[in-house]
């Protein structure tokens, strides 16, 4: 069986691509050149169709290879249909643009350029109807359109340097010949593969009394022989293949790239049109994907979070709400470990810089597989080119709750003033936070004075929504400046979060300018700060702790010693640091180590509320454990 490539032809409305696929082809399927009744009363392409013509291999290609057989895909050019048209282009290899000279340019000419530039990486411009042309000026008329699509190409991906043009009549056969020769020497060897899972685009489905049902499409990926079970997600059912035509050949097996008809049992037509087959097991039904956003630059309007577009997924389109976030320009690969920024719009200016992703989430379930093409559009809008992005599908799932693993976040900030100042290394704050604001979150948050100095919230002061600012040094301004400084605190949070966790990458733990200089290289190990300094940090967060315990943990978690340990860890070493004495790192680690012993069977009481020490709201056994160890200490 010769190698097929498959040529979408494509063009504004009325340009003569059906007429021109007439004049290159050779064998008709079922579907082609308007054979429908609808097509022929309103006398225009509706659907898409489907023919071939064969012909010798050029000589740039391998031995191996003796024929080529061109699948021409004639796409219909009204506006209306560019569902259709975005359906038909993601399975070409090659792109024939078809222009009327006599008009040059057109609206869906436009569109199908970007469609071309998302689907395929070869173009041939044929300039259709030379014969409406005077005789006389038909070469200066020609080389005029000519130049004109070559500038407009050349702001493409395509280039205009390597983009062969060819004057052509459909309706007198002028220039065929030149065509088609053409076309050979601009055959190239596609990627084919028969290893990869069986991925089968059908666009007709009908029954043959006596035969069965057949489905006609293009393989996107992998082979399939007869006698093969494939696939239909969208009934839930998996047939066996019965017999298979290529253009009415029969064939043993057919693989990526082909346009195949493949026969099966019990299955009625009526209940789907277009849709996919496959490999059982491949591919599922998804609501939400993530694609890396390839925004199109001749889209006007803003592409913004919550927006809804249709998305195009082969053949089917479905309307999805985007939600833009973004990466370095060094991460160009999506993890769902990694963390990125939320992005209300999309900012082109910032493509240089930034990488930008899209979560789209689905107005119905449907089918898709990994990497598959996914192009947005907008199709209500004023602006001439409806088509906004483009992306490969780069993870998908179907849960909902997924998306609380995603570690989106958005930038916050909050603005205060210096109330007063407490002495040199501490300030009060008014007018960031409401006396009901749980201010207790943003303890050892880093704030920022507005001379540039940094100091970490160490809780609450009163009970109007103050709060207490320290500063490991001197900030050294008197009360009548002091006053007047406004003061900054920024955080994030992460958007999908139920939690509503609120995060800061530079708490008073982990800046460069709250830990001694000495110690930067082991911030991440409390036990490597100078203890008078971890002590004084700890001090307002191990009293919030203590505090809140009863609401963090409900009674089903008590018994989990795990879920006890993991949190009382968390605050032990402040603990001991705040009651203790300690002067060494091998001191902590002994006193830890006999907490741990003592807690492994720990229970909690209520704390009280306010609570500074562990006489109230700790086990008594944990207390006994700290007695001991101050003796020893001692």
């Amino acid at each position: 069986m010769p190698m097929n490539l498959n040529i979408g032809i494509l063009g504004h409305i009325d340009s003569g691509k059906t007429s021109l696929a007439k004049c290159l082809s050779e064998i008709a399927s079922t579907a082609s050149f308007d054979k429908s009744s609808q097509s022929q009363a309103r006398g225009i392409t509706l659907d898409l169709g489907f023919s071939s013509f064969t012909l010798p291999a050029p000589d740039h290609l391998c031995n191996d290879i003796k024929e080529i057989q061109y699948t021409l895909v004639d796409c219909p050019g009204h506006a209306s249909l560019i569902k259709t048209i975005l359906g038909g282009a993601q399975i070409i290899d090659m792109m024939i643009l078809v222009i009327d000279v006599t008009k040059g340019i057109q609206t869906q000419t436009a569109e199908c350029i970007i469609i071309g530039e998302i689907t395929c990486k070869k173009l041939i411009l044929v300039l259709n109807k030379i014969d409406l042309l005077d005789l006389e000026e038909r070469s200066k008329n020609i080389n005029k359109v000519k130049t004109k699509m070559l500038q407009v190409l050349n702001n493409t991906s395509f280039g205009n340097e390597n983009i062969p043009v060819i004057g052509v009549s459909a309706t007198q056969k002028l220039g065929i010949d030149e065509l088609k020769e053409c076309i050979s020497k601009f055959t190239y060897l596609p990627n084919r593969s028969k290893n990869d899972k069986l991925l089968f685009s059908f666009d007709h489905c009908f029954n043959i009394k006596g035969q069965g049902t057949v489905l006609t499409g293009t393989i996107i990926q992998g082979s399939v022989k007869i006698n093969d079970e494939i696939n239909i997600p969208e009934l839930g059912a998996s047939k066996k293949v019965k017999s298979m035509q290529v253009f009415r050949k029969p064939v043993s097996e057919a693989m990526q790239g082909d346009r195949v008809g493949i026969c099966i049992n019990q299955l009625d037509a009526k209940l789907l049109e277009r849709g996919y087959a496959c490999t059982p097991g491949f591919g599922k039904l998804i609501n939400f994907g993530i694609i890396k956003l390839n925004a199109i630059k001749y889209f006007k309007e803003t592409i913004k979070t919550k927006s809804k577009y249709n998305i195009t997924i082969g053949h089917e389109t479905i309307p999805a709400e985007i939600t833009l976030f973004s990466c370095d320009q060094d991460n160009e690969v999506y993890d769902l470990k990694n963390e990125y920024l939320f992005e209300e719009t999309y900012d082109i200016d910032e493509t240089n810089k930034r990488n930008y992703f899209a979560l789209l989430q689905f107005d119905k379930p449907f089918f898709s597989v990994p990497y598959a093409i996914m192009i947005g559009t907008k199709l209500d809008t004023s602006s001439k080119c409806r088509i906004a992005y483009w992306g490969r599908l780069l993870d998908s799932w179907s849960d909902k709750s997924v998306l609380n693993e995603m570690r989106v976040y958005k930038t916050c900030c909050k603005h205060g003033a210096v109330d007063r100042i407490v002495n040199e290394n501490a300030v009060i704050i008014k007018n960031m936070f409401h006396k009901n604001s749980d201010m207790q979150k943003f303890c050892n948050f880093n704030v920022e004075l507005s001379n540039g100095a940094i100091g970490y919230i160490e809780g609450s002061f009163g009970k109007s929504g103050k709060v207490k600012v320290c500063f490991k040094e001197s900030i050294n301004i008197d009360d009548s400046k002091g006053k007047a400084m406004e003061v900054t605190l920024k955080f994030k949070k992460y958007i999908f979060d139920v939690n509503k966790t609120i995060l800061t990458s530079t708490s008073a733990h982990d800046m460069e300018d709250i830990i001694p200089e000495e110690n930067n290289e082991h911030r991440e190990t409390p036990t490597t700060i100078s203890w008078d300094r971890w002590g004084t940090l700890c001090k307002t967060t191990f009293r919030r702790q203590m505090s809140c315990i009863s609401k963090r943990l409900n009674p089903p978690r008590l018994s989990n010693k795990y879920t006890l340990w993991e949190y009382f860890r968390k605050c032990l070493d402040q603990t001991i640091i705040r009651n203790m004495n300690l002067k060494s790192k091998e001191e902590l680690e002994e006193a830890v180590e006999k907490l741990i012993t003592s807690t492994q069977n720990a229970a909690w009481s209520t704390p009280a509320t306010g609570t500074n020490n562990l006489k109230h709201g700790c086990p008594a056994n944990i207390r006994r454990a700290v007695t001991e160890k101050r003796k020893l200490i001692k």
